[in-house]
């Protein structure tokens, strides 16, 4: 999960590699002693799957880390995806016309159950962003370096989603530069509104940012 979605693209080599050490060890003279190379091979890797693939895994490794561990990592991005899903769903009924659009740094199943414009604060789809340059680039969490509020506010969304966490009264406005906070003090008003995640078993109010000009 997370970054180890990166080794998807060799994923195929990797089998083939192993299918071609299996025939190898399998066809080979010294079959017997290949044998339980080949078993204590395969008992390693169930032992490894087990260890990081169920609950044991969040007992053995406490702090997995930006790469959200093995398990943990499912765990993780089921609760992010349910969470994204109910907030696109809840745009979609909350939204006023399909004109409106949404600056979020979760563009893709905002965008697709809201059915909204989306503009992304970290620039994944957005050329302007995307091409920055920052002198400490590739020292943060990566995907998530590049930004720019001023730039991705002048473009007047609708709303602004800056957190996707339920908090248990509604919260302040949130705080950046003295630039874009005074951007958002001026053009956005601040709502807050009690949402169930059946899903994720939780319940709070959900905030969000909501320019003033559509009122």
């Amino acid at each position: 999960m997370a970054m180890y979605r990166f080794f998807v693209p060799v994923l195929p080599l990797i089998y083939i590699l192993l299918a071609a050490g299996f025939h190898i060890t399998r066809n080979s003279a010294q079959r017997l002693k290949n044998k339980s190379f080949v078993i204590i091979f395969i008992l390693l890797a169930l032992t490894g799957t087990v260890l990081q693939s169920t609950p044991l895994e969040k007992v053995l490794f406490h702090n997995p880390g930006i790469t959200h561990g093995q398990y943990q990592g499912v765990c993780t991005e089921r609760w992010h995806s349910n969470r994204l899903t109910l907030i696109g769903k809840f745009f979609n009924e909350y939204k006023k016309s399909d004109d409106e659009s949404i600056a979020t740094g979760a563009i893709g199943a905002i965008s697709y159950y809201s059915g909204l414009k989306v503009y992304d604060i970290y620039g994944l789809v957005d050329p302007v962003i995307a091409t920055m340059q920052f002198d400490d680039l590739g020292k943060g969490f990566p995907g998530h370096e590049k930004i720019d509020l001023l730039y991705t506010l002048s473009k007047q969304p609708t709303y602004f989603i800056f957190n996707r966490e339920f908090t248990d009264e509604p919260c302040d406005y949130p705080s950046y530069s003295p630039e874009v906070n005074q951007v958002l003090q001026e053009k956005y008003v601040l709502v807050s509104i009690w949402l169930k995640d059946g899903k994720n078993n939780e319940a709070g109010y959900f905030n969000f940012l909501e320019l003033k000009e559509k009122n």
